[in-house]
């Protein structure tokens, strides 16, 4: 029988938190563009006494 090494098991989950760190910085590098990207598009801004209202006009 193997007896409990609880750094064994506190090394195990540093390398599966390390793996799903990386795999988070790949999978949000994909989606988050690392170069500056100017955005030219029609804003529309309304405030009242309640509330902002922003209107933009995407274009995908």
């Amino acid at each position: 029988m193997r007896s409990f090494d609880p750094f064994e098991e506190l090394r195990r989950m540093q390398s599966r938190l390390n793996m799903l760190f990386e795999e988070l910085e790949r999978f949000s590098k994909r989606l988050i563009p690392t170069e500056e990207v100017a955005v030219d598009f029609p804003v529309d801004v309304m405030e009242d006494e309640e509330s902002i209202k922003v209107v933009a006009d995407l274009l995908v």
